[in-house]
């Protein structure tokens, strides 16, 4: 018996065939239907799909055979992959090379063997589609360009299976950087809710320090009447308790505000939300410094009006809004601002318009961009309006600036509700 040479190439060519991913495989009727008719045409009781490893060739499809693989020295493909022409051994038991090769003198009793070399696009042979019979015989022309023909096709299916399963693993790396993605992107819109609070610093601390001076001016008259001995009338003292309470329900607003702006609500069911609510929440924020700066402050909106929306990204929106306002307005002459609301059939807008004479188109532009922004530096990350959309497209809205207007106004669209939910 004559062992098959191992070729100089051959590291190459197991790298080649382990691309395919294809060894151990379990049968699929491509394969197997290639193979009947294989045998059909070339009138052989075995066809296989054998394909050459390190020490053994397994079959990945094989008709007429209950063998799933073979050693690889004893094989006839072995010889086979070396050219690249259908290789023929027309009596096995009269061939030097196989007369005492244990598969002719056993089962299952090779005579005759036809095998069409599968080439793969880089020259290398993986492997051959096969005809095997008992009896010593030959092939027709014919049956020799149909056996060549469907090794073809067998090479093809193993393309499109590599190619099948590197599409398989690209769509697996874009959905994990799908994932990442929106990881980063729910990063993002918190990161930019915290910078939001972070340029607000000076002003929240001027919303409650103001009411705190209150509770303690005031606290520390009726100490000192007290400690004085100085009678306090019941209606001067009640006025005063009403004042310190009144001052300290201001501190918790606007600390309950400032926890609401803060959470992360990426992963909160859309709900009913009281529009006006909202809106006092995050106007909250803004008053004592309008009102400090000159800038008057109005709000417009129907308390019965609800949309559907995450509460602590509507009041992020609607603070970013409130504060590129703010800023647009304190160098002006005329300073206002005013937040409004109305119905348009299963949609609610609601506008921030400032004084301000509109923006440039040449700005206007690009006004949504990521980090673009008309703010000094140090003051604005240049992605408040561009997340701001963002939220609000995933609250099946729209944010934009109109353009129509003779003064700036942003317009936020959202879902409308007919159930009203407190914030």
């Amino acid at each position: 018996m004559k062992k098959a040479l191992i070729a100089a190439n051959e590291r190459e060519r197991l790298q080649t065939l382990l691309e395919y991913q294809i060894l151990d495989t379990a049968p699929t009727m491509e394969y197997d239907d290639l193979t009947l008719l294989a045998s059909s045409i070339c009138k052989t009781p075995i066809a296989l799909v054998s394909l050459i490893d390190e020490n053994r060739q397994w079959f990945k499809s094989r008709h007429g055979l209950s063998a799933s693989e073979t050693p690889r020295d004893i094989s006839f493909c072995g010889h086979a992959i070396h050219g690249r022409e259908v290789f023929i051994v027309k009596d096995a038991g009269k061939d030097s090379r196989f007369s005492d090769n244990p598969l002719v003198t056993g089962a299952p009793t090779v005579r005759f063997y036809a095998g069409a070399p599968l080439v793969a696009p880089n020259g290398h042979a993986v492997g051959t589609l096969c005809v095997i019979d008992h009896e010593p015989r030959d092939l027709a022309p014919e049956q020799m360009q149909a056996l060549v023909a469907l090794s073809r096709q067998v090479m093809g299916q193993l393309e499109l299976s590599k190619a099948n399963a590197g599409l398989a693993a690209r769509v697996k790396e874009l959905q994990g950087a799908t994932k990442l993605i929106a990881e980063q992107q729910a990063l993002l819109t918190h990161a930019s809710q915290l910078a939001s609070l972070g340029e607000m610093a000076a002003g929240i601390a001027h919303e409650i320090n103001n009411p705190i001076t209150v509770v303690a001016g005031n606290a520390n008259l009726l100490s000192q009447a007290i400690s004085k001995g100085i009678a306090i009338s019941p209606e001067k003292l009640k006025a005063t308790l009403e004042t310190i309470s009144a001052a300290s329900f201001r501190v918790s607003g606007i600390i309950s505000t400032l926890r609401n702006l803060a959470r992360n609500a990426e992963n909160d069911p859309l709900s009913p939300v009281g529009l006006q609510d909202v809106v006092n929440e995050a106007t909250l924020l803004y008053q004592s410094k309008c009102a400090s700066s000159g800038v008057s402050l109005s709000i417009d909106i129907d308390s019965r009006l609800a949309v559907l929306g995450k509460a602590p990204q509507l009041l992020q929106i609607l603070s970013n809004l409130l504060s590129n306002a703010l800023d647009a307005v304190l160098p002006l002459q005329e300073k206002w601002i005013k937040v409004a609301a109305r119905s348009i059939g299963n949609q609610t807008l609601l506008s921030v318009t400032d004084s301000g004479n509109g923006i440039p188109t040449t700005i206007a532009d690009k006004i949504m961009h990521p980090f673009f922004t008309t703010k000094d530096p140090g003051k604005g990350t240049g992605l408040g309006l561009s997340i701001s959309r963002k939220l609000a497209l995933s609250h099946g809205g729209d944010l934009y600036l109109d353009r129509l207007s003779s003064h700036t106004c942003f317009v936020l669209e959202l879902q409308s509700s007919l159930e009203v939910k407190a914030v």
